[in-house]
This record gives C-alpha cells, sequence and structure tokens, in this order.
C-alpha cells in the first residue's frame, strides 16, 4: 500500500508540473509545484513495480497535502500484497488422532490431544493410560454418611441405603419396623426400634426365645407381703411366671438367699421391713437386679431412700395415680393398658410418699394430675421401680371395666419394664 501511495505522489506531482508549464505564466500564481517540497525525497519513484496500480492520479486531490513523501521509510516493505488473498488457518484438529479408551481426543490450547474422561485418572498425562478413580475408597463420594454403602463402578460410583434405612443413597433415614410393623417379633414379644437402622425383639415376662419365636417360660418372681392379700403374684400369673409369696421375714430371707428370681416385690402396707431385708435389697439392686418397692412408711428410713435413688413426703390420704406424658416410657401401656387416672377404692392412715429423684432416673406416673408430685419412679437403669402409693388401697378397682383389676395390669407393666 506505501509503494502504491508513493507511485500515486509522483505521478500527480508529474500531472501538476505539466499542466503548468502548458498554461502559462498566469496559471503558475494558481497552483505551485513548489507545494510539494521536494520531488526527489520518494527515495525512488521506480521502487512501486507497476505505476498503473494507481487508476487515477486525480484521486489525489492536492499534491500538497503530503508534506514529504520520504516519511515512508522504505515501502519496499511490502514485498506481495498477493500474500493474504488465501483462506485462515482451521487450526488444531483431532483428524487423525487415536486415542486409547476410554480416553478421547480434544483440542486443548493449541493442541489436540488423548485426555481422560471424568472419573478417571492420567498418570502419563497423555491419556495414554487412564486409571479408573475408586472414590468409595478415597471417601470423595456423596452417599449419606451413615446408612449407605458405596459401590465403586468404571469411571463412577453409586450409593444405595443399607437394610434398615430407606432413602437415595445420598439420604437415608431409619426405618421403624415396629410401628411398620415388618420386625416379624413374636405376638409374645417387645420390639424396640434401635436406631440406627435396627431393631429387637425381646420375649416378655414369662416366655422365653430369642423374640421372634417365643413360648411360655419359667420366669420366678420372689414376693413379700405382710397383711393380708396382694395383687402382686396374680399379675406374676397372669404373665407366665411362678410366684413365691412369703409373708415374714425369715421366709423370705430364705427364699431369697436360694436365688433364682427374676424379680423381687415388695409390697409392705402395714408393717415395718423385716431384720436382713435392707442389706439383701442392697445386694441385688447393685448386681442389677429387678426390684419393685412399695412401703407405707419409706419416709422414717432416709437410707432406704438412698438405696433407692429417691427423697419422700408422706401424706395420709388417697390421691388419684396420673401417667406422665413426658415419661421416656409409658408405663401405662407397656404390656396391658392402664386407664389413667387410677382411683383408690380403700384408704389407710398412711396412704404412701410423693416422690422425688435424687440420682438417674424418671418419674413414670404422678399424684393429683399429669404434673403433680411424683407417685412412681424409675432409677438405676430401669431395674429398681418405686411406687409412692399403696398397690393394696386400689387392689379393686377396674376403671376399664375389662374385668381385670387396674392395679394387677399396672403390676403386670411394672413387672415387664425392670425384667426386660
Amino acid at each position: 500500500m506505501a509503494r502504491k501511495l508513493i507511485s500515486a505522489i509522483v505521478v500527480s506531482a508529474l500531472f501538476v508540473a505539466g499542466v503548468g508549464c502548458a498554461s502559462g505564466g498566469g496559471r503558475r500564481s494558481t497552483v505551485d509545484a513548489g507545494a510539494v517540497t521536494d520531488a526527489a525525497t520518494a527515495t525512488d519513484a521506480g521502487t512501486a513495480t507497476d505505476a498503473g496500480t494507481v487508476t487515477d492520479a486525480a484521486t489525489v486531490t492536492d499534491a500538497a497535502t503530503v508534506t514529504d513523501a520520504a516519511t515512508v521509510t522504505d515501502a519496499g516493505t511490502v514485498t506481495d500484497a498477493g500474500t493474504d488473498a488465501g483462506p485462515p488457518d482451521a487450526g488444531p484438529s483431532c483428524t487423525g488422532v487415536t486415542c486409547t479408551a476410554p480416553a478421547t481426543c480434544a483440542v486443548v490450547g493449541a493442541m489436540a490431544r488423548c485426555v481422560c474422561p471424568t472419573g478417571y485418572s492420567d498418570p502419563t498425562g497423555d491419556g495414554s493410560a487412564c486409571a479408573d478413580v475408586n472414590e468409595c475408597m478415597l471417601g470423595t463420594d456423596d452417599c449419606a454418611p451413615t446408612g449407605a454403602i458405596c459401590a465403586n463402578a468404571p469411571g463412577t460410583f453409586t450409593c444405595a441405603c443399607t437394610t434398615g434405612y430407606t432413602g437415595d443413597g445420598r439420604t437415608c433415614s431409619d426405618v421403624d419396623e415396629c410401628t411398620m410393623g415388618t420386625a416379624g417379633c413374636s405376638p409374645f414379644a417387645t420390639c424396640s426400634n434401635t436406631p440406627p437402622g435396627s431393631f429387637t425383639c425381646t420375649c416378655r415376662m414369662g416366655y422365653v426365645g430369642d423374640g421372634r419365636t417365643c413360648t411360655m417360660g419359667t420366669s420366678r418372681a420372689l414376693i413379700y407381703y405382710d397383711s393380708g392379700d396382694t395383687v402382686a403374684d396374680e399379675a406374676c400369673t397372669a404373665l407366665g411366671m411362678t410366684p413365691t409369696l412369703t409373708t415374714d421375714g425369715p421366709t423370705f430371707n430364705t427364699a431369697f438367699d436360694g436365688g433364682g428370681f427374676d424379680v423381687v416385690i415388695l409390697d409392705v402396707p402395714g408393717s415395718a421391713l423385716p431384720a436382713g431385708m435392707t442389706t439383701r435389697l442392697a445386694t441385688r439392686i447393685a448386681a442389677g437386679g429387678g426390684v419393685i418397692f412399695n412401703w407405707w412408711d419409706l419416709d422414717t428410713d432416709a437410707a432406704t431412700q438412698a438405696m433407692l435413688g429417691v427423697s419422700v413426703v408422706s401424706y395420709d390420704v388417697w390421691r388419684p395415680v396420673y401417667a406422665d406424658p413426658t415419661s421416656p416410657t409409658n408405663l401405662f401401656t407397656v404390656r396391658e393398658t392402664v386407664p389413667s387416672p387410677i382411683t383408690g377404692s380403700d384408704m389407710a392412715g398412711d396412704d404412701g410418699d410423693a416422690l422425688t429423684l435424687t440420682g438417674a432416673g424418671f418419674i413414670a406416673a404422678r399424684l393429683d394430675s399429669a404434673v403433680g408430685p411424683g407417685a412412681i419412679a424409675v432409677t438405676h437403669a430401669n431395674r429398681v421401680l418405686v411406687n409412692g402409693f399403696l398397690p393394696w388401697d386400689c387392689r379393686t378397682a377396674d376403671g376399664d371395666l375389662d374385668g381385670r383389676a387396674d392395679m394387677i395390669e399396672l403390676y403386670m407393666n411394672e413387672i415387664v419394664l425392670v425384667t426386660r
């Protein structure tokens, strides 16, 4: 382009000079070839290979506008204007590139090369030896952290919830087989959901087996009762247990020392505790044995209160017993359904003691209302139960009219609780 410009300037200058000579002196005052300071300043007009490339020198309106053609240092730097006439370069291509599976060709930057797909590593850096990444082993999967299993696959992985869980593998929640009725426990067993992901079947008191199959067993209960009759033995019989009923201290102590009992029940509505009884109870409680304790005069014995894990305040009039809705175990539905409240049919001069926990445990029932003072306390990891009322006072009440005294049903639930 520069060389063509120089050629146009030179031709224009020559044309102007020629016109000036032909027109005479008067025309020189209008156009002055001297406006082009020196045509020789263009180093060589001949460097434009063909002056004919300037089709019309008149396109330069006034040669004076080019102050000095010498400002184009060397028009010869454009060797051939035709070198830009070809098609554009297509760039790198995967044509002819062969990759070893599972690698594929891809243009990376300015080069076509083999690359490993997602889920593979590239140990050689050239895609020639792609290696599967085991996300499960590396812990880079996104399976649920609990209740899921990760399975590796070429270039990927899968997540699935394990038995006892439900979900898509990335989110898994515990299945309550007991509530759903899918546990398969025996009709004579108690089903307990045990998150995460499992459950247990436990044969009820009076039955033996693995929880899925339960048959009548030979469980035994030792009962001490000091006044007339008790309903504790009827509860044991209803559960299929064999009760041993004692009514004096020496007989109780001898039977206790013989051992072999699943639960010991003390129902003492009218007298003091026999000699040697509290020592034996302390030994049993320390060993984790089941104990159900009822004593009208517990408020007079601080040592026994401490052994049981409660403190008490005595009362002398019957007070109805209500289930505590905040209790971790609903004692009124453990096995039998017991009406709440339990009402009294008899009264004694001292009807029991309001209970307060002094250690670990929970209040399962309350006096007067569902938020009243404690009526039943469960301590020592559910192995000891203290009734703060006298079962004798409500031994005949049948609030649900099912033909079985409410206290028999409550005793049955208490026995199941401390022995399971």
